[in-house]
């Protein structure tokens, strides 16, 4: 059993046909709890989010892709049907890797009516989009935004990444620096700051980083 916060998450794989949330074997979600006293929007709402969340957790690639149709098609209904959600609109950019509907959500004029964590990922979704169209200070710009506001080290990679493409070469350090502070197992972000140490005359720190990279001695 899985249990999520959308109140959904009794999965098993049923012995009748597959169905449509059931391809691949992936099985189905059912409620924990009765929720007969929601509407048929809120209930494709939980549904959806809670295949959304469900994504998260499958290893195999067939399983995964079944579970993300499903999430997006709840949700595309729910959004089909004039419910105006954040939460919706986030998740089925996520789900359909249309970056563009993130726009509302990262722009200076955020709606009133979307959380900060809300917009968490739509920064980092819309700025990873940003990064690989190469528009890079639009992307720093957003990441700016986004490393304010959780502490995850990728965030910081792709940071360090747009700005070495600017030419920044003093703020993409610092930005690995502080990804490789975050996870210590960063090794390719330790490449890159070995012979830039080495280069500047900081034997120390590049030997420091290099000790890192270098696999434990039996």
């Amino acid at each position: 059993m899985a249990f999520t916060h959308h109140r959904i998450g009794i999965h098993q794989t049923p012995t009748s046909p597959k169905g449509p949330g059931d391809a691949a074997g992936l099985g189905l979600l059912r409620p924990i709890l009765d929720i007969s006293g929601l509407g048929e929007i809120d209930r494709k709402r939980s549904l959806g989010l809670a295949y959304a969340d469900w994504l998260e957790l499958q290893q195999d690639r067939v399983k995964l892709e079944s579970c993300r149709t499903r999430a997006a098609a709840l949700l595309s209904d729910v959004r089909a049907e004039g419910l105006a959600d954040p939460m919706v609109d986030v998740m089925l950019a996520r789900l359909t890797h249309d970056a563009e509907r993130l726009r509302p959500f990262v722009d200076a004029a955020t709606p009133e009516n979307v959380t900060q964590l809300q917009r968490i990922p739509a920064l980092s979704i819309y700025g990873e989009f940003l990064a690989n169209q190469q528009r890079y200070a639009e992307a720093v710009t957003l990441l700016r935004q986004l490393v304010r506001l959780r502490r995850v080290s990728h965030d910081w990679l792709v940071l360090a990444y747009c700005e070495r493409n600017l030419g920044n070469t003093q703020q993409s350090v610092e930005a690995l620096e502080m990804a490789v502070s975050i996870d210590t197992r960063l090794g390719e972000a330790r490449k890159l700051l070995a012979p830039y140490y080495r280069q500047k005359g900081d034997m120390q720190r590049a030997n420091w980083h290099e000790r890192r990279l270098a696999p434990p001695a039996r």
